[in-house]
């Protein structure tokens, strides 16, 4: 399968194909998707994969710190009057 649109060098993020690079029209979500797919055989280096599941844990750390402010902010508000 050939690409009508300069498709775009991707990486999956999805758990299943975490990594895994590909090949995906660029117009993907739009009315111009041609529907280009193409997985590369290729994926990141053992660094790369350490260096994205430490981004990765980092991020759902900040995400549980940050919806424990919210809530305190909240509670705040509600109980203490500020």
């Amino acid at each position: 399968m050939q690409s009508i649109c300069n498709a775009n060098l991707k990486t999956s993020w999805i758990e299943s194909n975490s990594n895994k690079r590909f090949y995906g029209c660029r117009n993907y979500g739009n009315r111009n998707y041609c529907g280009f797919f193409q997985w590369i055989d290729e994926s990141f280096s053992n660094l790369q994969n350490r260096k994205t599941a430490a981004i990765n844990s980092r991020v759902k750390k900040l995400l549980i710190i940050a919806t424990c402010c919210k809530f305190y902010i909240i509670f705040e508000k509600i109980v203490i009057g500020k």
